[in-house]
């Protein structure tokens, strides 16, 4: 089993460092990157993302998943079959996603996408000690 702890910090959007405006798009496009490339060889593989994204998700889904042990179960809106996210049944981890801040932001979109296209979830308000979403 291997675990693969990536770290990322992404400025606010409209942020200016050192007189230039940070580009958003490119950042999460660099941390996509950086996540894509690691390979994991074994399904007991793991990569954690962690970080500050400055992003406001509100209420939205984080990822299409079957909640239990069929992975075939995993269908996306489009009705093809994607990479599943299977979140065993007894893991301590909620389907489902608390979240007290209903607001959104222009990062928002940015997050899920990477979130999605590495088969990832947002563990904000769904694990113990963060269950209400704070």
């Amino acid at each position: 089993i291997n675990t693969f702890v990536v770290n990322a910090y992404i400025p606010p959007a409209n942020s200016r460092q050192k007189g230039k405006v940070t580009d958003s798009a490119a950042n999460f496009e660099c941390i996509h990157d950086i996540v894509s490339s690691i390979k994991v060889d074994d399904l007991n593989d793991e990569i954690i993302l962690c970080g500050d994204f400055n992003a406001r998700t509100g209420i939205t889904p984080d990822f299409n998943t079957h909640h239990g042990s069929d992975p075939a179960a995993a269908i996306d809106e489009a009705n093809t079959a994607q990479r599943p996210l299977v979140i065993p049944d007894t893991a301590p981890i909620s389907r489902l996603r608390n979240n007290q801040d209903t607001g959104s932001n222009s990062h928002k979109k940015l997050l899920l996408d990477l979130v999605e296209s590495q088969s990832m979830l947002i563990l904000n308000g769904r694990t113990l000690g963060d269950s209400q979403g704070k």
